[in-house]
C-alpha cells in the first residue's frame, strides 16, 4: 500500500509537470511511449471509472447500487487529484446525487464544473442538466444561460443543443430567434407542428442555401407532408434549375400522399419554366407507356427502375419485357448512378435466359450513350463482370478478357475478382497466350501509357495477375499515383493523415481514454474538433482504438463505413495488413479451432468461418436478426435444435454462447457445402433449399455463379458475394493465398439437402 501511495504520488508531480512543458520537440516513440506508460500509471483508475460509469448508466439500477457507486465516486475523486478524466468523474457524481434526490447537490456540482472546468464537453454537458433545471423557474435566465454558452458548442452535441434552445425560444415565443436554431437539428415527427409554426414566421428571411436546408431536414425527419409545403413555396419563391425541382418531385412522389403530389404538380404546371418537368413527373406516376425522351436523366432513370423492378423481384424475370423497357431508357438522357441500378436488372433477366448477346449489347449501347469509349472506362464491377461472361459464353474471347480485367481493376479483391481472374486463366489458354507472355503484355502498356488513368489502370491489374512476389512492388505503384492525385488519402496506420490526431499529444491521450472508457461519441467529437472530417479516416481511428479492448458492439457503426462502394473498398487490396487487421480481426479462434476439430470430415478453414461470422453477426456474440437468428453465426432456433442432435449437444447449449454457436454454425454450414459445393451452400445457409430449386426448374443455369446471380432473393444474392469476399480478404491477410476456389463447387451437385429437412 506504502508503495502504491508513493508511486502514485510520483505519478501526478511527473504528469503535472509534463502538461507544463511544450509537447512539440517530442519524437513519435517518445510521445507513444508517454501515452502508454501514462495510461497504464492509472489503469486501475480507468477500470474502475468505467465499472462506476457503466453503472450508473443501468437504467434500472438499484437505489442501494447507485449510493454505493456515490460514495465510491466521492473516494475516487479525493483520491485520485489527476485523473484524467476528473471533471467527467465529478459529473459523473452529480448524476448519481440526482438519481438519489439531491438534486441540490447535484445543481452544485454542475455550476461548479461549468464555472471552473477547461474540457468544454463536460462543461456542455453540465450546462444541459442546469438549463433544464433553470427553466422550471425561469424561462428568461435558462435561455440566457444557454446563449452565454454558445461558444463552447463545438461538435459534440451540437444538434442536441440547438434543439434545446429551439425548444426555450419557442416556449418564450421568441420565434424570429428559433428561426436560426432550427437549421442545426432535423426535427422529430412529434415536433413537427412548432417546427412549422417557426418557419411560418421566418421563412421569407431564409437565403436560397438556408431553405434547400431546411427543406432537407424535412424530408429527413419524414415529414412529408410538411416537406411538400414548404416545397412549394421554395419552388415557386426561387429561381432553381430542372434537375433541382426534378429531384424535389421525385421525394414527393415517392414519399407523400396523393393530395400532396397533387398539389406539387398544380403547382409546377403553371410555371412556364418547368413544362417539361411537370410531363415527365406526371408520366412517373401514371407509369405511362410514353417515353420520357427529355433531358430529365433523375426522373427518367427512376421511372424506368420502376418499371424494371417488376421483374427482379423473386425470381419473376421476363427478358423480353426487361430488354424493352431498358431499350426505351437507353432512348433518352441517363445518369450514372441509375444506369447501375437499371442494368443490372436488364442483365439479370437476360442472364436468366441465357440471352448473352442481348446482355453485352444493352452494356455496349449503354457505355456508348454515356460516352465511356476510353478502354478504361466502365460503369460497376458487377456490370463489367457479366459483361465479359456474356462475352465468354459467346467466344468472342478478346471482349471477355477486356471486361474481366475491368472487373479486377474496378476492385481486386472481391468475388467478382475471384472468377474474373480464374476467367483470364482459362481464355489464355483458349487463346493459346502463354500466361507469361500476358503479363509481359500488360507491363509493356504500363509502361507505354502516358497519362494517369492508364497506370493506374495496369497497375492495379498487374497486382493481382502478376507473380506474388511483384505485389508489394505495384502495391505501391498504386499508392504512389493514388497519393500523387488525392494526397490527402491513406493507405497505412503510419500515414500522415491517419496520425494527424497525434499532433496535439493532450488531445489525443484523452481520445484514448474516452474510448477505453466507453465514451465513443465524446472520442469521435475530438476528432471532429481537429477537423478530421473524412468519415473513412475517423472510422479508422475510433476501430484502431475500440477493438483493442474487443467491443465489437461499439466498432459496428465503425465497419458499416467500409460499405460496397467508396474508398475503403475499393482500395482494401493495397492498405497495409495492420491496417486490415482491423477490418478482419481474429477473435474467436480458439473456439473455432475446436469447432473445426469435431467435423470428421470437412473441405472449412478458419477463414471461412470468419467470413461467415463477419457477414452474419460482426462478431457480436450476442446479435440477433429480425427473423430471431441468433449470435454470432446467426442460427435460427429450430435449425440449431436439429443440428444439436445430430452433433450430439443435446439441449444443453446457448446460441448467444461464442463456443456453442461456432460449433453449431459450422456444422451446420460444412453440411450444406459438403452436399452442395461453396456457392450453393452459402445460398442455403442464408435462404434455404426452396429458392435454390425453384430457380434450378425454372431456369437451369449454365453453372453456380449464373444461379446465385438470378437467386430470387436479393439477400441472398449479396449475401453470397459478401461472404466469398470476406473469405477471400481473409486468405489473403493471413495466408498470402487466393486459392478458395478449391472447394469442390459441383460435389453433388444435383443432390438435395436433406439433412435438417
Amino acid at each position: 500500500m506504502k508503495c502504491k501511495i508513493v508511486c502514485r504520488i510520483t505519478f501526478s508531480i511527473i504528469l503535472v509537470s509534463f502538461f507544463a512543458i511544450s509537447v512539440v520537440f517530442f519524437a513519435e516513440p517518445a510521445k507513444m511511449f508517454y501515452i502508454e506508460n501514462t495510461i497504464e500509471a492509472q489503469y486501475y483508475e480507468l477500470e474502475e471509472f468505467k465499472s462506476l460509469y457503466n453503472s450508473l448508466n443501468y437504467k434500472n439500477a438499484k437505489y442501494k447500487d447507485i449510493l454505493y457507486v456515490n460514495n465510491r465516486l466521492k473516494t475516487f475523486i479525493d483520491e485520485n487529484k489527476v485523473f484524467f478524466l476528473k471533471d467527467e468523474a465529478r459529473f459523473l457524481l452529480a448524476k448519481s446525487y440526482e438519481r438519489l434526490g439531491n438534486r441540490p447537490k447535484a445543481i452544485q456540482i454542475y455550476e461548479d464544473i461549468l464555472d471552473n472546468s477547461s474540457d468544454n464537453m463536460v462543461k456542455l454537458d453540465a450546462l444541459f442538466e442546469l438549463v433544464e433545471e433553470m427553466k422550471k423557474s425561469s424561462l428568461s435566465k435558462a435561455i440566457k444561460l444557454a446563449e452565454t454558452y454558445e461558444y463552447i458548442v463545438k461538435n459534440y452535441k451540437k444538434t442536441e443543443y440547438y434543439k434545446m434552445l429551439t425548444e426555450l425560444y419557442y416556449k418564450a415565443n421568441l420565434l424570429s430567434k428559433a428561426g436560426r436554431t432550427i437549421q442545426y437539428y432535423i426535427p422529430e415527427k412529434k415536433d413537427i407542428s412548432k417546427y412549422e409554426v417557426i418557419l411560418s414566421i421566418n421563412w421569407k428571411k431564409y437565403s436560397k442555401e438556408e431553405k434547400r436546408k431546411i427543406l432537407s431536414s424535412l424530408f429527413n425527419s419524414r415529414s412529408y407532408s410538411s416537406y411538400t409545403k414548404y416545397a412549394i413555396k421554395y419552388v415557386k419563391e426561387e429561381d432553381l434549375s430542372d434537375s433541382e425541382v426534378e429531384e424535389i418531385g421525385l421525394n414527393i412522389i415517392n414519399f407523400a400522399s396523393r393530395d400532396d403530389k397533387k398539389n406539387f404538380l398544380k403547382t409546377i404546371k403553371v410555371l412556364p419554366q418547368y413544362v417539361g418537368v411537370t410531363y415527365e413527373l406526371e408520366s412517373f406516376i401514371t407509369l405511362s407507356e410514353a417515353n420520357i425522351d427529355s433531358y430529365s436523366s433523375k426522373v427518367r432513370g427512376e421511372y424506368y427502375y420502376r418499371q424494371l423492378k417488376q421483374y427482379n423481384r423473386r425470381g419473376s424475370y421476363n427478358e423480353t419485357k426487361a430488354r424493352k423497357i431498358y431499350e426505351n431508357y437507353l432512348a433518352g438522357e441517363m445518369e450514372v448512378e441509375m444506369v447501375k441500378k437499371n442494368l443490372m436488372i436488364a442483365i439479370r433477366n437476360m442472364l436468366a435466359f441465357k440471352k448473352y448477346d442481348d446482355l453485352t449489347e444493352l452494356t455496349e449501347k449503354t457505355e456508348e450513350k454515356l460516352g465511356l469509349t476510353n478502354y478504361f472506362d466502365y460503369i460497376a464491377q458487377d456490370i463489367s463482370f457479366w459483361t465479359a461472361y456474356g462475352y465468354m459464353m459467346n467466344e468472342e474471347k478478346t471482349n471477355a478478357l477486356k471486361y474481366f480485367e475491368k472487373t479486377i481493376v474496378q476492385i481486386p479483391d472481391t468475388y467478382f475478382a475471384i472468377y474474373a481472374k480464374s476467367y483470364i486463366e482459362d481464355i489464355l489458354g483458349d487463346l493459346k497466350v502463354s500466361y507469361n507472355k500476358y503479363i509481359s503484355t500488360l507491363k509493356e502498356n504500363y509502361e507505354k501509357s502516358t497519362d494517369y488513368r492508364g497506370k493506374l489502370f495496369y497497375s492495379r491489374l498487374l497486382f493481382v495477375m502478376d507473380d506474388n512476389s511483384k505485389k508489394d512492388y505495384w502495391r505501391n505503384e498504386v499508392i504512389s499515383l493514388t497519393k500523387k492525385y488525392y494526397p490527402d488519402t491513406f493507405f497505412d496506420l503510419q500515414d500522415s493523415s491517419v496520425n494527424i490526431i497525434k499532433s496535439d499529444l493532450n488531445i489525443y491521450l484523452k481520445f484514448l481514454v474516452f474510448l477505453r472508457s466507453g465514451m465513443t461519441d465524446k472520442a469521435e467529437a475530438l476528432l471532429l474538433d481537429l477537423n478530421i472530417n473524412d468519415k473513412n479516416l475517423r472510422s479508422v481511428l475510433m476501430l484502431r482504438e475500440i477493438l483493442k479492448n474487443k467491443n465489437f458492439s461499439a466498432a459496428r457503426k465503425y465497419y458499416d463505413v467500409m460499405g460496397t462502394e467508396g474508398f475503403i473498398n475499393e482500395n482494401f487490396a493495397f492498405f497495409s495488413k495492420e491496417l486490415q487487421m482491423i477490418f478482419y480481426p481474429l477473435p474467436y479462434d480458439s473456439e473455432i479451432t475446436l469447432a473445426l476439430s469435431r467435423l470428421e470430415e470437412t473441405q472449412l478453414d478458419k477463414y471461412l468461418v470468419y467470413a461467415v461470422i463477419r457477414g452474419e453477426s460482426m462478431y457480436i456474440p450476442k446479435s440477433r436478426s429480425r427473423a430471431g437468428a441468433r449470435g454470432l453465426m446467426q442460427l435460427m432456433p429450430s435449425t440449431a435444435r436439429l443440428v444439436s442432435r445430430k452433433v450430439k449437444m443435446g439441449k444443453n447449449y446457448n446460441l448467444y454462447d461464442p463456443l456453442d454457436n461456432i460449433i453449431l454454425g459450422t456444422a451446420y454450414l460444412n453440411d450444406v457445402i459438403q452436399n452442395h459445393g461453396l456457392l450453393k451452400g452459402l445460398a442455403f445457409y442464408n435462404g434455404g433449399v426452396r429458392p435454390v430449386n425453384k430457380i434450378n426448374k425454372n431456369f437451369s443455369p449454365e453453372n453456380e455463379l449464373e444461379l446465385i446471380e438470378i437467386h430470387p432473393y436479393k439477400e441472398t444474392r449479396g449475401y453470397v458475394k459478401k461472404i466469398l469476399t470476406n473469405y477471400l480478404r481473409y486468405k489473403l491477410l493471413y495466408e498470402n493465398r487466393d486459392n478458395i476456389l478449391s472447394i469442390n463447387e459441383s460435389k453433388k451437385k444435383n443432390e438435395k439437402d436433406n439433412s435438417y429437412n
